[in-house]
């Protein structure tokens, strides 16, 4: 698995994760995620979407997931919405 965070804040790696392309523009990904995070102690599991930016996490930002239609006929928010549910299936949750 790709690593994705180093100094690991709130996020520790995750278990898994999938990297959608996003219409923000070129080189931003939403990145569905599947870990643990550390609320100061309080370590939970967790299906949390960040925004990547030329390869980089974002965790300081929360993410806007668009709702207008892409060209291809999707839309950021159901692509983001699937992801999330092969996240539930895979890991039954």
């Amino acid at each position: 698995m790709e690593v994705l965070f180093k100094n690991g804040d709130v996020y520790d790696n995750p278990v898994d994760f999938v990297r959608i392309p996003a219409s923000h523009g070129p080189n931003v990904n939403y990145l569905v995620c599947y870990g643990t995070v550390n609320w100061r102690g309080n370590v939970q599991t967790a299906i949390y979407v960040l925004m990547e930016y030329n390869g980089i996490p974002n965790t300081k930002v929360p993410p806007h997931i668009t709702t207008h239609v892409n060209e291809d006929g999707s839309t950021d928010l159901n692509l983001v919405l699937e992801k999330i549910n092969l996240l539930k299936q895979r890991y039954e949750l």
